[in-house]
């Protein structure tokens, strides 16, 4: 699934939520902290919060700034031990709760993310951007209908998100939705006509069975991302469904030359490959792509196949046992 997730948007969010709060404490010092956040000069903002808890220990708004300058600085770490001290000293504060359930989330500690983004909920449950973020901890941990859930409920608060429209057509896919994924990346592609849009749409139409559609929609992807190899990969999907073989080998091979180190596009071509009698090129490439993922259990499958072709019968075996004890799993289009 392609992410979207990056500390870039997740540190813009946490800047407009001090800026929203009007309650601060007194002082100069304080007006001086939030102005160097307005202006993205965190370095200058920690600075001046440091000051003010230094005046005022209990003061949990210093605490919760400093802790967004952090942030947005890539200080994670820090950055929760201020929340943390904000909310000790404000065990109400929606936001601080919410920040630091995003700095979990940028350590990749979802269930810790979910359970401040809860109580976050709890504490200011009209935030759209709360629900928008825990519905990113959720797909992170594959919790897609949950994830749903919480873009459709964003999307409720703040109707044309097009981060959650996204991201709720990516859980859509994950739960093979695929309509519904579409709807959405047709509404997403509206509000923001980027690559990732039409190359989540066309993988989608893709997975439906609609290959016309997926190629017209990789091929505006790549027109805008020319360096997309998954792109590149989908479209020979397409291709080799419609029985163009040639195409979808120049495909795959594009993809590789954009990408070597994917697996994904190997075990796709080593399929056209076969179906082409070309079987040493198979055998080559399925070579590859077990190298690039030893724990793939069609990759040995599809390779005992080609070794069982060629008559070489031992071969053949030992990668049909491989198959077998890693579970034989077929990965649904390539991946």
């Amino acid at each position: 699934m392609t992410s979207r997730l990056s500390t870039c948007a997740l540190a813009l969010c946490l800047v407009r939520i001090v800026l929203a709060n009007d309650n601060k404490p007194s002082g100069d010092v304080y007006t001086e902290g939030v102005r160097a956040l307005d202006d993205h000069k965190f370095d200058a903002a920690v600075t001046a919060f440091t000051d003010v808890i230094h005046r005022e220990p209990k003061s949990a708004k210093a605490y919760y700034n400093r802790g967004l300058a952090y942030g947005n600085k890539g200080e994670t770490n820090r950055a929760i031990d201020d929340f943390t001290s904000a909310i000790s000293n404000d065990p109400k504060s929606a936001d601080a709760f919410s920040n630091r359930g995003l700095a979990y989330t940028k350590k990749k500690e979802y269930d810790k993310a979910i359970d401040d983004f809860n109580t976050a909920i709890t504490l200011k449950p009209d935030s759209a951007t709360t629900y928008l973020n825990r519905g990113i901890a959720y797909s992170e941990t594959h919790k897609f209908k949950q994830a749903i859930d919480d873009f459709s409920k964003c999307l409720d608060l703040f109707p044309g998100n097009s981060d959650a429209t996204f991201r709720r057509g990516q859980a859509y896919l994950e739960v093979n939705e695929l309509q519904k994924g579409i709807n959405d990346f047709t509404a997403s592609i509206q509000l923001s006509p980027d690559s990732e849009n039409y190359y989540n749409r066309g993988l989608a139409y893709c997975r439906l069975g609609d290959f016309q559609n997926a190629i017209a929609d990789s091929t505006e992807s790549i027109r805008r991302l020319p360096h997309n190899p998954d792109a590149y990969c989908t479209r020979g999907i397409a291709y080799a469904q419609l029985g163009k073989l040639d195409n979808a080998i120049s495909e795959y091979t594009q993809a590789i030359q954009l990408e070597p180190k994917s697996p994904r596009a190997y075990y796709n071509r080593a399929d056209v490959y076969l179906k082409e009698d070309k079987v040493d090129n198979a055998i080559a490439d399925l070579t590859e792509a077990i190298r690039l993922a030893p724990s793939h259990a069609q990759s040995y499958y599809m390779r005992s196949d080609a070794y069982k072709q060629k008559g070489e019968k031992v071969k053949s075996a030992e990668d049909l046992e491989q198959a077998k004890k890693l579970g034989r799993e077929v990965v649904s289009e390539g991946k």
